[in-house]
């Protein structure tokens, strides 16, 4: 799995992440996200989303999954353990591990029903809903 670490200023500043969009309020389009992505490569939108709370914000993300080379901090799914993961980013590796082990194959053009997206919106690849907070970003 490709992490990386998070810029110092901002919300959970110089931890190490699952590469992702920057959060906004609005839906981010399957194109859009792709388009910021770590790595050209074929994606897949994974099934559900993850839902995380923070103080003043609610967070919810879609996940991608692709295969590629890219700069970063590569990790063995067994080993995720030994990185400063916070607790959103524990949830979406989770997520990210339990559907790439279910029925699911992401990039698997021969199940119809994989899940894949090609165009469209999808539910929010680090899209926050605001409970009353500006920005921090």
């Amino acid at each position: 799995m490709l992490l990386r670490r998070r810029p110092e200023k901002g919300l959970l500043g110089g931890m190490t992440e699952i590469p992702s969009t920057p959060w906004r309020t609005e839906p981010w389009s399957f194109a859009e996200a792709v388009g910021l992505a770590p790595t050209p490569a074929p994606w897949s939108a994974l099934p559900g989303t993850v839902k995380h709370g923070f103080t003043h914000f609610r967070l919810e993300l879609a996940v991608l999954a692709g295969e590629g080379n890219a700069e970063g901090l590569w990790s063995r799914v067994d080993r995720l353990g030994e990185h400063a993961l916070p607790t959103l980013m524990k949830k979406l590796a989770s997520h990210a591990i339990s559907a790439l082990a279910g029925p699911y194959n992401a990039g698997d053009a021969s199940n119809p029903d994989s899940g894949s997206v090609k165009s469209g919106n999808i539910s929010s690849p680090a899209r926050a809903r605001r409970t009353g907070a500006k920005d921090r970003r």
